[in-house]
């Protein structure tokens, strides 16, 4: 039985990686798109590593499962609805296109010389926001404005690039932001999320601001060839990391990667989700036994960002109080946190009620999220805020849920902030009505994904009417 449950998890993770493609080429859905990042966290995070925890085990000895195939079967019912309910609420919306059209933003739209500019201040803040001269006293925001700024710088790089691959001086600038970002990236904390959304973040910028408007098999394959390098370093940082890590420097830890880590390891360890599907599979079994937390993922995203110093009883983190539930030993409880995965947080947190609940806000929030793209595609500036933060939108489905939730959303909101108040900025200076392009400088007869705007030949989107070029 438990060969057929895994099967099913592995044909179900197939299924949904086909119908992202199948959308793609259709032209129905972009490529690149936080559905379609949260959808790869999920099969990563839950489909893949619930089918090795069943298949091979793992994890702590004390989270062994009494039932492993009734808790399986479980987990197939309710990962099945989490999927089929997000993706209804995603497709529905609710009224969020609404919403996402009253969001302000610059109209502005930057040369590559303003943008280049922009990588390298980005850079500069990241490297202040790393020195501890952010966020004071609230050094919490500041370390956030700080990762959310050098992925930001990546997304620029990418952005720039994208028209120019074959620029050998644009390669090599390119390639000194992002040297740059990876040094204050891998610095900034333990983990790899930072690191991750610095080269989802590279991707984003290409795909917007080239590969989205050529053949989608032909970018698709390129698209795929770029991330093979972001790829074997996650890898490479992933198998080489250890303890010591907390204490060196982002320079020291890169060193190291290329030094003592091994890609074929560092991929293992990545797609087998961390031993979340493990977590996830013990708080389906214990549900019963467990105290229910209420809706405590939503509740914890909305304080996340109130600091402890302030609200010293502030509540914690499932990730951290699941080493004490389980009560597991030789390991130091108070510093380790272990990622429940969604269907976990569903399990402890309301079990049906949270399912449905949880499924349908993702939905929404992701949809907003598309949606804003989608409504200004052409604008780096707000393409780019939006990309600060997929390191927490992959992660979601591995959890700390709220924890990352809340990241993604403050990351968002200051890049944003900070991105909107410089086109403001520049259109002060250079008002739209006097910088409209001239009508025979973009190609008007392109018409891609049903899409109304002009494209100029090479790719780069061209300014709407209204919109200022600087």
């Amino acid at each position: 039985m438990i060969q057929l449950i895994v099967i099913y998890l592995y044909v179900l993770m197939a299924g949904v990686l086909v119908m992202m493609g199948w959308q793609y080429f259709r032209g129905t859905h972009d490529l690149l798109s936080f559905r379609n990042v949260a959808l790869l966290g999920l099969c990563v995070f839950q489909l893949r590593s619930v089918a090795v925890a069943l298949h091979y085990g793992g994890g702590h000895t004390e989270m062994t499962l009494s039932d492993p195939v009734q808790t399986g079967l479980l987990f197939c019912v309710f990962v099945t609805i989490f999927l089929v309910v997000s993706l209804w609420s995603y497709e529905r919306g609710f009224g969020v296109e609404k919403l996402a059209a009253r969001i302000p933003t610059a109209r502005a739209i930057p040369s590559v010389y303003a943008l280049g500019a922009l990588a390298v201040a980005l850079i500069m803040i990241s490297a202040l926001g790393r020195a501890g001269l952010l966020g004071y006293p609230f050094a919490q925001l500041g370390a956030i404005l700080a990762i959310s700024s050098g992925i930001a710088a990546c997304g620029v790089a990418g952005w720039i690039w994208g028209p120019r691959l074959f620029n050998p001086v644009v390669i090599a600038f390119v390639g000194v932001i992002c040297l740059a970002a990876v040094i204050l990236l891998i610095g900034a904390t333990y983990g790899r999320r930072p690191l991750v959304g610095g080269g989802i973040a590279l991707l984003w910028g290409l795909y917007y601001s080239h590969f989205r408007y050529q053949n989608q098999k032909s970018s698709s394959l390129q698209l795929a060839a770029i991330a093979i390098v972001p790829l074997i370093l996650v890898s490479l940082y992933t198998a080489a990391r250890g303890h010591e890590s907390r204490e060196q420097s982002g320079l020291e830890q890169l060193q190291v990667s290329l030094e003592r880590g091994r890609i074929g390891d560092g991929i293992a360890l990545l797609s087998t989700g961390q031993d979340a599907g493990t977590n996830t599979l013990w708080l389906l079994e214990q549900r019963n036994t467990l105290e229910t937390r209420w809706f405590h993922t939503i509740i914890y995203t909305l304080v996340y960002p109130v600091p402890r110093e302030i609200w010293p009883n502030k509540p914690i983190t499932l990730a951290e109080e699941l080493p004490h539930l389980a009560r597991l030993q030789r390991v130091r409880r108070d510093s380790l946190q272990l990622g429940p995965g969604i269907i976990g947080h569903v399990a402890n947190e309301g079990s049906w009620f949270a399912l449905f609940a949880y499924a349908i806000l993702g939905g929404l929030l992701f949809r907003l999220a598309d949606e804003l793209i989608k409504l200004h595609a052409n604008n780096p500036l707000v393409v780019i805020a939006m990309g600060c933060s997929f390191g927490y939108v992959l992660g979601m489905a591995r959890g700390e849920t709220s924890a990352f939730t809340a990241l993604f959303v403050l990351g968002v909101v200051m890049m944003y902030l900070l991105l909107l108040a410089l086109g403001k900025v520049i259109q002060t200076f250079y008002p739209p009505e006097a910088m409209i392009p001239a009508d025979d400088e973009y190609d008007e007869d392109v018409d891609l994904h049903e899409a109304e705007e002009d494209w100029s030949h090479y790719g780069q989107p061209a300014a709407p009417s209204g919109t200022t070029r600087f």
